[in-house]
């Protein structure tokens, strides 16, 4: 459930958003909409299962674990101009690596407790407690960076950067607990590295299982099931 239920909150996030850059502030009801359209569209129209779970028994109690989220999602969400939401990218990270795409929640100008306006890099998350900053992985908001540092119109606004994560999570009572990130020259480097390693492994056809949590919703679960496919005699 946690994939589908994921996807269907960020459309809520995204809908705030969207109307925030329009110069209106969205309605609950507004994001419940998005939620429950996105829920349709990856539940019906895409068939994909839906696994639920002692607390959220069924479809209606998903729904009324999504309003909480938002409501609280929306009570905390701090004053900004909102720049972008859900800003495409591809970025080319070394000369060696194909481009690598994705795509930023949220680029936001905000004036900080110091007084200092920000340009703010932001990515949201669902969570099932409240998430400390080791339980965040800074790979995504530093290709985030990268991305923009390669934006002409956001590089022109000449503001500082700042990343983190803002996490709301599944609790009886929903919170919104932000997670910043500071970036080094030495972990881009790393994440260039890593990123490296699986382009050479999956040009070089290694592929194996890597059992997770989303393997209920993974569209390869069928094939990670029969690996390696060995004939009898080779697989006794």
């Amino acid at each position: 459930m946690s994939l589908v239920f994921g996807g269907a909150f960020h459309a809520g996030v995204e809908a705030f958003y969207r109307a925030r850059r329009e110069g209106r502030e969205a309605e609950l009801a507004e994001l419940l909409k998005a939620f429950n359209l996105h829920w349709a569209r990856e539940t019906v129209e895409k068939k994909l299962p839906v696994k639920y779970t002692a607390k959220i028994e069924d479809e209606d109690g998903a729904r009324d674990l999504a309003g909480n989220m938002l409501a609280a999602f929306m009570a905390a969400a701090p004053e900004g101009e909102v720049v972008a939401v859900e800003e495409k990218f591809a970025v080319d990270l070394a000369p060696d690596l194909p481009p690598v795409v994705g795509t930023i929640d949220l680029v936001e100008i905000r004036a900080d407790a110091d007084g200092v306006r920000r340009l703010h890099l932001v990515d949201h998350k669902t969570a099932a407690r409240r998430p400390t900053w080791e339980d965040v992985d800074k790979d995504q908001l530093l290709l985030y960076l990268e991305a923009v540092r390669r934006m002409p119109r956001i590089v022109a606004l000449g503001l500082p950067l700042a990343l983190s994560f803002a996490a709301t999570t599944k609790t009886k009572l929903p919170t919104v607990v932000t997670v910043p990130v500071e970036p080094s020259t030495r972990e881009t480097a790393r994440v260039v590295e890593k990123i490296r390693l699986c382009h050479r492994a999956m040009t070089a056809g290694l592929c194996y299982p890597a059992p997770g949590r989303g393997c209920g919703t993974c569209g390869y679960a069928r094939q990670c099931a029969v690996w390696p496919n060995l004939p009898a005699a080779q697989a006794a």
